[in-house]
């Protein structure tokens, strides 16, 4: 008898060890293999640690989660691993804090007074890593909403302040190179859904993000990143959907957005705010902007301060130059455009920037923008002796609500120093034009460029205020009264305007 437990204990191990072996060959790894239960029963974040471990001790390879319900806390990809989520796999992130870690050995980000603090977490990271790919039809939900130690919540009536712990993104890389996210929907953060910062060569292609049911629920924002194409993907958000910052001193470069639905309850598409590095060779084509489809309001402030369809925005020093966006459908915005040099002048790095720039941005070919609401215009605004430069706006038609019938307008003060949004001038009364405002801007061209309203609006179409060096050509505007106002404008052109 004892000879055959021995027997069986000897079959049993050679057998155990076979498996590891198929497994070291194949590169494929199951994180049931190493414990994980697929019931929501336990916390598998050491069984998936130590799959992806297993995975890139052996030269790397796959790491599967099955069909099932996973809870997990932080855990850490590692270089030429992939995390691939099978159909009916959910990886749920821990409602717990102390189920998570941070990235504190390397991991600062230069805050507005200069000094630099550890902040960063989430549920999937990666930190120094290359080759690191999610894939699947696998679901990565956060559970944003349902954690007491992650809960956000108003601490006024009006929601201007509030209760914020320190929160995990979903998704959190830094410093990493050759990363591909493919296929997966990613939900219901605690934080925003995505955040790479200073990684490089980065694929991101098919993922569905709805980021909702906290606050500050961005979709995806990349910080000092370079060399990045989006494509394919469907991203809505409670704050602002898909972000560029550096938030830091490093360029955020060569990006490519396309063939996308981008819907936001403030903001879809921004580039900046956070500006201390700049900002080059970005190209945003194919995609429709939209308003966002969740209907429960999580921050009242979310029903009063409204964002752009498209927002360009310097005011931290950094220089944008590059910036092309066409083929663009905005639907439902309080102002499409809203482009802004401004010098709030935050400190990344303990130094003061000195004012940035913008130049050569081209919004062109086939930009419609529908249902624009009339709380404000768009406007494209540097600040006295800082220009916004080398602009092309081209076959634009802006269909508007119209109906503003008053003759007193906003006054339109500079605020520099303000946070950049569409209301930063003021919200009492409507803005000077109900297309589009511009002050401050050098060597502007519009071409066929297209305003009308469903209700008439005395204010005009345009109204230029200090732009230097002006080309309006082939360009129809609805107007009641005059279509373009002038004032402190110099050498403007018009060919064939109506």
């Amino acid at each position: 008898m004892r000879r055959n437990i021995i027997l069986v204990s000897v079959l049993l191990g050679m057998l155990f060890l076979q498996c590891n072996t198929r497994k070291t060959s194949s590169g494929v790894y199951y994180i049931t293999d190493f414990g994980a239960k697929g019931d929501s029963s336990k916390v598998n974040t050491q069984a998936i640690q130590q799959a992806i471990d297993a995975c890139y001790d052996n030269g790397g390879g796959r790491v599967i989660i099955p069909s099932g319900q996973f809870i997990t806390g932080s855990i850490m990809l590692r270089s030429n691993v992939e995390l691939h989520l099978m159909q009916g796999a959910t990886l749920y992130g821990s409602l717990y804090a102390d189920d998570y870690i941070h990235m504190i050995t390397c991991m600062k980000s230069y805050r507005p007074n200069g000094i630099d603090r550890q902040q960063y977490f989430g549920l999937i990271m990666a930190d120094g890593a290359e080759n690191i790919t999610i894939t699947g039809k696998g679901i990565i939900d956060g559970r944003g909403a349902l954690s007491e130690d992650f809960r956000s919540y108003p601490t006024s009536d009006d929601g201007s302040t509030w209760h914020k712990p320190e929160r995990p993104r979903l998704i959190m890389m830094y410093n990493s190179r050759h990363i591909k996210i493919h296929d997966v929907s990613i939900v219901h953060p605690a934080n925003w859904a995505n955040h790479y910062k200073r990684c490089d060569f980065l694929d991101i292609r098919g993922v569905y993000i709805y980021s909702h049911g906290n606050a500050n629920n961005d979709g995806l924002n990349l910080d000092e990143c370079q060399d990045v194409t989006i494509s394919d993907v469907f991203i809505d958000a409670d704050d602002d959907a898909l972000v560029f910052k550096s938030l830091g001193t490093r360029a955020s470069r060569n990006i490519v957005v396309t063939n996308s639905i981008i819907a936001s309850k403030i903001t879809p598409i921004k580039v900046g705010t956070e500006t201390g590095g700049d900002f080059q060779n970005i190209t945003i084509s194919n995609c429709v902007i939209r308003p966002s489809i969740e209907e429960k309001v999580f921050d009242p402030l979310r029903t009063t301060l409204h964002g752009a369809g498209i927002a360009l925005e310097i005011v931290d020093g950094g220089i944008m130059d590059g910036v092309t966006i066409s083929n663009i459908v905005i639907e439902n915005s309080y102002a499409p455009l809203f482009l802004k040099l401004g010098n709030r002048g935050r400190k990344y790095g303990g130094i003061e920037p000195p004012p940035g720039q913008m130049r050569n941005i081209i919004i062109l070919d086939n930009i419609i923008c529908r249902n624009v609401q009339n709380d404000f215009s768009s406007t494209i605004t540097g600040f006295p002796g800082h220009y916004i430069e080398n602009l092309t706006l081209s076959n634009i038609r802006m269909e508007m609500v119209g109906g503003t019938q008053t003759t007193e307008w906003n006054p339109m003060p500079e605020n520099e120093k303000n946070y950049p949004w569409p209301g930063m001038f003021g919200s009492e009364l409507p803005y000077p034009a109900y297309g589009i405002y511009f002050r401050h801007v050098k060597n502007l061209t519009l071409f066929n460029v297209q305003t009308t309203f469903d209700q008439d609006d005395v204010r005009p179409a345009l109204h230029l205020e200090n732009v230097k060096n002006a080309r309006i050509m082939y360009s129809d505007f609805m107007s009641v009264k005059e279509p373009i106002v002038y004032r402190k404008t110099e050498n403007v052109r018009i060919i064939w305007a109506e």
